[in-house]
């Protein structure tokens, strides 16, 4: 996500500085710049700067434990408060603050907007302290915007570049029963509509980032087979994924939550991949097709 977007960014004409725990290779072929967070109290922003904050480490990257638990709320916690430091004598023009639609719970039937309150679980209390983090007292003169996120598919990177091989080879699967409701936005979608945010200057407040239309997990599960040109055959049930992964699966796998993105439709925001079928068919296909 934060590699799309940098990318984005540069090829619209912004100075790109991208802030990394370790040293990184900076790549010659554009404008980009890394630094670590050593290096921010030696950064001197450009006037009218803005900032993107999105770190956090990865929550799906395996069974929740009270370490990974910890790990999970303080990278993101740390890092905002870290930035907040590092920025207060250059108030920038514009911070979007990176969150994500966990924030409301988890809920087969209910629908959610950015009016919906915070539910209940661990990934809703992750969201709100992060959300909460960002004291607006220190930004008196910012503009502040918070991204809650869906699942961002990308033939590139995430969850669907990790399921595309499984799915190949006929060994996709339907997680439970598969209603579980997924709210998702292509990775092109969530670039533009940062973008949107960050040169729109009537946008402030809590944004979702997420496609009109959503999935079930059943839906999901057939549409990317049928794209791959197979069908799912398996089905892993609850009891095996809550014995591997316990509450991460209850609330990453097994249950998911509706949410639409009524801010950003009606300040005119134009998905390009609004439902399902403009994802897999018109856009999924196609990437697909240029590695094939």
């Amino acid at each position: 996500m934060g590699s799309s977007l940098a990318q984005t960014l540069d090829s619209l004409g912004f100075c790109v500085t991208i802030i990394t725990r370790k040293k990184t290779v900076i790549n010659t072929s554009s404008n980009i710049k890394y630094i670590t967070y050593n290096d921010l109290n030696n950064l001197t922003p450009a006037a009218n700067h803005v900032v993107v904050n999105l770190a956090g480490s990865n929550i799906g990257a395996g069974r929740w434990t009270k370490k990974q638990k910890t790990q999970i709320l303080h990278s993101r916690i740390d890092t905002t408060q870290l930035l907040l430091k590092s920025f207060a004598k250059h108030s920038p023009r514009v911070w979007i603050q990176g969150s994500a639609v966990g924030y409301y719970g988890i809920s087969q039937n209910e629908s959610f907007t950015e009016d919906s309150g915070k539910g209940e679980g661990f990934l809703a209390t992750v969201t709100a302290e992060w959300e909460s983090s960002v004291d607006i007292n220190q930004l008196p003169n910012t503009r502040i915007v918070f991204i809650r996120t869906g699942v961002v598919l990308s033939s590139k990177g995430g969850m669907l570049r990790k399921l595309i091989p499984i799915f190949r080879y006929g060994m996709g699967a339907i997680f439970g029963d598969g209603l579980q409701p997924l709210s998702w936005i292509s990775i092109e979608d969530w670039v533009r509509a940062v973008v949107f945010l960050l040169e729109n200057p009537k946008s402030r407040g809590v944004y979702n980032l997420t496609a009109p239309e959503t999935l079930t997990n059943k839906e999901f599960s057939h549409r990317l087979a049928a794209t791959l040109r197979r069908k799912v055959f398996f089905t892993i049930p609850k009891g095996i994924l809550r014995l591997l992964l316990g509450e991460m699966a209850e609330e990453m796998l097994l249950n998911g939550q509706k949410v639409y993105p009524q801010r950003l439709l009606s300040e005119n925001f134009h998905f390009k991949h609004p439902s399902p079928e403009k994802f897999f068919e018109c856009y999924l296909l196609k990437e697909l097709k240029k590695v094939s």
